[in-house]
């Protein structure tokens, strides 16, 4: 296989991508909505300006940290209540940060988006950052190079 040259591109291929709508609410947030209607499903993004590159220079691992807690408990839900509900809602709420942006997910059954809303306001808005945790805490991967060492 020749990678030196991109791959051709068959004659008449196209790609599709779906229209977004975009709007900023009343207290500034932006809205992106992309509608796909082929799945009876809803996936929410919430992006913030909360990356690594945001990290205080004495706290590296600031921004990655604070997102990895975020579902850790909130509001009155526990870290397990808050996995045993999206399970029970048959979908996910995943959180995360990169770079630049940390993110929440929420993907969930259009029937049940009220309650996935929920579930992820209550991330969002009221993290209790808890110092006891009720699972295993997960490995870091400096861990587990560690370990394989």
């Amino acid at each position: 296989m020749d990678r030196s040259q991109p791959p051709r591109v068959a004659a008449g291929a196209r790609a599709i991508a779906a229209d977004a709508a975009d709007a900023q609410a009343p207290n500034g947030l932006q809205v992106d909505v992309v509608e796909i209607h082929k799945a009876p499903v809803v996936h929410v993004t919430v992006m913030l300006r909360a990356g690594a590159v945001r990290d205080p220079d004495d706290l590296p691992g600031l921004a990655t940290f604070t997102a990895n807690m975020l579902d850790e408990g909130a509001g009155k839900r526990s870290a397990l209540d808050i996995a045993d509900e999206s399970e029970f809602l048959g979908g996910y709420l995943r959180t995360s940060a990169g770079a630049e942006m940390a993110q929440v997910d929420l993907h969930v059954p259009k029937r049940v988006i009220n309650d996935g809303l929920d579930l992820m306001a209550d991330v969002l808005l009221r993290p209790t950052f808890p110092k006891r945790r009720d699972r295993a805490p997960a490995r870091s991967a400096q861990d587990a190079a560690r370990a394989a060492a």
